[in-house]
């Protein structure tokens, strides 16, 4: 379930799940993160969560996960 919570003054986004949906977040990011240059110029990059795709749980609050390549440090530094 992925809630928003408001915590001191500050959004917090909660994710709860069982080992499955965990499990599928993570071949999400995974996949997201193999993604070719070709590929990542596609609708491919990105995924919606919400209780009407990937099995989600009904009153979750609806989840873009997307790929981004601008603006973040280099990991390898």
């Amino acid at each position: 379930m992925v809630t928003l919570k408001e915590r001191n003054g500050t959004a917090e986004i909660e994710i709860q799940g069982n080992q499955t949906g965990l499990r599928a977040l993570a071949a999400i990011c995974v996949g997201l993160a193999e993604l070719t240059p070709e590929q990542f110029l596609t609708p491919a990059n990105h995924y919606h969560l919400d209780e009407h795709f990937w099995g989600t749980e009904p009153g979750s609050t609806p989840l873009t996960v997307s790929r981004r390549e601008s603006g973040w440090p280099d990991a390898s530094e």
